[in-house]
């Protein structure tokens, strides 16, 4: 489908079945309709244009009846901008092999590539600024990028989750040649890219795919989309036809143009909720959409046939565990899904002492899909997790005061909990230099103050590496297996190891003091007997010269009676402290 180029010429293929005439116009015939499509047994119409070249501008015009519509390709892979024309143009070589982390050793980077980084004033980020900071992001510790939607969509500032043009890159970022280009820098650093595809709602503005042809039914949107109370989503009528052969293949042949043409490593499909239901909102009505369960497990079983070792995941925030079980099963095939029950269960307590809950965080720690702690994405923020009304954590706990020593002191804590918990741990853009404020399509990153913040930087970079076992210590931190040792509610104080069934003997130990006083001599039970040898502490004035740097360097269990032991140490107020089997 679309614009294809070959020795003689250009030859378009468009569906468009109710349309009763479709014309070709463009820079190879000054624009005038003078080369009609012919239309198959399908509604797709073709033709060959002897004169298209690539970099030409085109459209399509279509009539039915007394109306006339001029539209862009479905299919365009350039555009000039949400409202201009399509590009003809070659698609792109096959990318270089490259193999993604395995789950357990993932650490993903969530970033918007318009606020990123930004080289100029008048207009948002590029991807090519987002490759200036590459080498940053590979010290940092970073193996997985995972890049919010870049879909062609109306103007130059979004965070992209309103596509107008699937196929398109968007134009404000660098279009497809630099996106092309991000991917294969970040490959040469060892970094992989995941992406953000929008497939539950399409526009809602600069969408020529709504009543494309001219036919619709009710208040619906045409062919691509559902006419019925189906349509209805929280941002207008606009949920695509998941039953509709040609919309199925749409969709599909979109997920394969990112993966193979693009060369991404991932896809993650938001919300994933309201392509398998129809409830997003409370008005709408609770229906489960076979066509959508049926489209993701399509999608993504052909996508491993293309790149066995893809990475798939779902944001589907109502905790469906068949999301991430294999299709065999019963299942959409997905490899993880995000879990936002994290973030809603240790912000408040984070953010607020007077919400402090016990059980929610031992929840958030133990929680897990389909017994795979890997199954699940964990993170302390994100993109929604700190939009709108909701606020960066920093700033929650401090307003205004990013730079205080509660507002670090916690933002560590959320850190400790995303890379010590079981899962696959998430940072989102600039958390690791205490970005405050909320998040939106022009809350661009203030660079100056990675300078500012160099120990908050190190403290997640070393949380980073600890959770990737860089010193060959900390192997349990990559494993299935938590057990919670003690919790208590008056102290605030948990205690939790952590093992990998390959390294059952050495298990990793975290301890956190959520309280705002230290505790001096707080007696703690421990796992196993011998000495235990302190590898992270939150207080250490590393991080920060405004820290206690206190805390044990070492603990020796002491046996109480047959098979327990405990130590006595000193915690620290908001600290946490990691420790190693000697």
């Amino acid at each position: 489908m679309g614009a294809c180029l070959h020795q003689n010429g250009c030859y378009f293929k468009l569906w468009a079945p109710h349309a009763q005439s479709v014309h070709i116009i463009g820079d190879f015939n000054n624009w005038e309709a003078n080369n009609p499509l012919q239309m198959d047994e399908y509604g797709i119409w073709q033709g060959n244009i002897i004169k298209g070249k690539e970099g030409q501008e085109y459209r399509y015009l279509l009539k039915k009846g007394k109306e006339e519509f001029s539209r862009l390709d479905p299919y365009s892979t350039e555009v000039t901008n949400s409202m201009g024309n399509s590009i003809i143009c070659h698609s792109l070589p096959p990318i270089d092999p490259f193999d993604p982390p395995p789950l357990h050793q993932a650490v993903i980077y969530e970033l918007h590539v318009g606020t990123f980084s930004k080289s100029t004033k008048s207009g948002p980020g590029t991807f090519m600024d987002v490759i200036a900071k590459l080498d940053y992001l590979k010290e940092l510790g970073i193996n997985i990028i995972k890049v919010m939607p870049v879909h062609e969509f109306a103007g130059s500032f979004s965070w992209g989750y309103n596509p107008s043009h699937l196929f398109a890159v968007e134009t404000s970022y660098g279009g497809r040649l630099q996106f092309r280009k991000m991917i294969e820098e970040s490959h040469n650093r060892g970094i992989a890219v995941i992406l953000d595809v929008v497939y539950n709602h399409w526009g809602p503005t600069d969408l020529d795919l709504w009543r494309f042809d001219g036919w619709y039914e009710g208040e619906g949107g045409g062919i691509f989309f559902y006419n019925d109370d189906r349509g209805e989503t929280p941002w207008g009528h606009t949920r695509p036809d998941y039953g509709r052969e040609e919309v199925r293949k749409f969709i599909f042949d979109n997920v394969m143009f990112w993966i193979n043409e693009i060369g991404v490593d991932g896809l993650r499909w938001d919300g994933t909720a309201l392509i398998r239901n129809c409830k997003g909102e409370e008005h709408l009505k609770d229906q489960d959409l076979a066509d959508g369960w049926s489209l993701m497990k399509w999608a993504n079983e052909e996508s491993r046939k293309v790149k066995p070792k893809v990475i798939l995941i779902a944001e589907d925030v109502r905790g469906n565990g068949t999301l991430t079980l294999k299709t065999e099963d019963g299942g959409a095939g997905f490899d993880a899904q995000w879990n936002s029950t994290f973030v809603e269960h240790i912000k408040p307590s984070l953010v607020d002492d007077d919400q402090w809950h016990l059980e929610k965080i031992i929840e958030a720690l133990e929680f897990r899909y389909n017994h795979n702690a890997f199954d699940r994405i964990v993170f302390s923020e994100s993109h929604d997790a700190v939009a709108i009304e909701d606020q960066r954590l920093p700033e929650e706990a401090s307003p205004g005061e990013a730079d205080s020593w509660i507002a670090k002191k916690k933002s560590a804590l959320g850190a400790v909990l995303t890379f010590t918990a079981p899962g696959i741990p998430m940072v989102f853009q600039g958390q690791e230099f205490l970005k405050a404020g909320a998040f939106n399509e022009k809350d661009f990153l203030n660079w100056v103050k990675l300078e500012e913040r160099k120990g908050i930087y190190k403290l997640f970079q070393d949380l980073i590496s600890l959770r990737l076992n860089k010193e060959n210590e900390t192997l349990g931190l990559s494993g299935q297996h938590i057990e919670i040792l003690h919790a208590d509610a008056e102290t605030r104080v948990i205690a939790y190891k952590r093992w990998a069934d390959e390294a059952i003997e050495n298990p990793v130990l975290i301890i956190i003091n959520f309280n705002g006083k230290t505790h001096e001599e707080y007696i703690l039970p421990l796992p196993q007997e011998g000495k235990w040898v302190t590898i992270f502490n939150s207080d250490s004035q590393i991080y920060d010269q405004a820290f206690g740097n206190a805390g044990p360097t070492e603990l020796i269990a002491h046996q109480e009676e047959e098979q327990k032991y405990s130590a006595k140490l000193m915690i620290p107020a908001y600290s946490a402290i990691i420790l190693r089997k000697d």
